[in-house]
């Protein structure tokens, strides 16, 4: 068997390129500012962040803002209930419903979590992550985050309510309701 023989020239190519390889496999990513699985946004999930360390500054500096607003909230409206979706809710959130408008005095506000209508008074339990509710037909039958009486029949004339015991969020036909309990329109 005859050995193979290599020259000086080529060792040295092939010893550097090996080299320059495994050189380059050692550093760090670049961070492209794409979010990835399992990436909360927070920090740089050990990719290089330009000096930018700080949580607060990687957040700001590709414009990622987490705190809870209208487009982490979903409502979906039907004949047979109404389904709340929460998406980034550090904190559970109590989710109320009241009628308004045109029934002047009959309105439904039992559902409201602020008041009561006729001896009822309930308050929905929507956590951080919603809740769905059934439609019943009489106030008897309405159980906290479970049974509702509204549906999509009344759908122009509902307004609701998030409230996690300091941040308090309103929206619907009469967000001015909520706002003299102190809490913010969306």
């Amino acid at each position: 068997m005859s050995r193979l023989r290599i020259d000086p020239l080529h060792r040295s190519i092939v010893l550097t390129l090996v080299a320059t390889g495994f050189a380059v496999s050692c550093l760090p990513k670049e961070d492209d500012g794409r979010r990835r699985f399992g990436d909360t946004g927070r920090g740089t999930s050990g990719y290089y962040s330009y000096g930018y360390s700080g949580y607060d500054d990687y957040d700001d500096y590709y414009g990622y803002d987490d705190s809870f607003g209208p487009e982490d909230v979903s409502l979906s409206l039907s004949s047979g209930g109404v389904t709340l979706t929460l998406v980034n809710a550090d904190s559970g959130f109590d989710f109320g419903i009241l009628e308004s408008g045109a029934c002047g005095e009959d309105c439904w506000l039992a559902e409201g979590c602020f008041e009561s209508t006729g001896g009822y008074a309930f308050c929905h339990d929507a956590g951080t992550t919603g809740v769905s509710l059934a439609t019943v037909a009489t106030p008897d039958e309405v159980v906290s985050s479970a049974t509702t009486l509204f549906s999509d029949s009344l759908a122009d004339a509902m307004t609701y309510v998030l409230d996690d015991g300091s941040d308090c969020y309103t929206w619907g036909s009469t967000p001015g309701y909520y706002i003299d309990y102190g809490c913010t329109a969306w």
